[in-house]
């Protein structure tokens, strides 16, 4: 093996990073997974944060009752480390691939083809920027308040009595 040996600093690079969950009741309707789909999000953006990358290829994980696995992706518009971004292309995924012959037990969301979240990148004429940093700024906050005061200080609205 001609490898070089690794030092005792060395980090692994990621090549993805997600998050997923099997709920404590099975999922029955678009608002039940809408609210799982938005918790993801939120996590998978704050990893993405706390490791400077941001991703531009979002997996959405489906496992049914009967445990029946379906897998689909899609390349965003932009890379991004937009915990909104995430749950919108997670939720249209869902809403685009899933038939409502079975109840939801697990989902989960996975965002690959990372970059440093410091590299330049094309700007896009139909994207809002002022939206994206005001959506930026709002989840850096919220991070910074939940990493403070523990994740149960601020919850968005569609997460109120939900118990999953």
């Amino acid at each position: 093996d001609d490898d070089p040996v690794n030092s005792d600093d060395y980090i692994r690079t990621s090549k993805s990073i997600g998050n997923s969950t099997t709920t404590a009741v099975d999922l029955t309707n678009n608002d039940e997974v809408r609210a799982v789909l938005y918790d993801l999000a939120e996590r998978v953006a704050y990893r993405l944060k706390k490791h400077h990358v941001k991703g531009k290829v979002l997996e959405l994980h489906i496992r049914t009752e009967d445990l029946r696995t379906s897998n689909r992706q899609c390349h965003m518009e932009m890379y991004t480390d937009i915990s909104d971004e995430i749950a919108a292309v997670a939720y249209r995924l869902f809403i685009d691939n899933f038939k409502w012959n079975t109840t939801v037990r697990s989902l989960g969301i996975r965002i690959n083809e990372l970059v440093d979240s410091n590299e330049p990148e094309q700007l896009s004429l139909f994207v809002n920027e002022e939206e994206r940093e005001k959506h930026q700024k709002m989840d850096v906050t919220v991070d910074s308040l939940r990493e403070k005061f523990g994740k149960g200080i601020i919850k968005r609205g569609i997460m109120y009595n939900k118990d999953f």
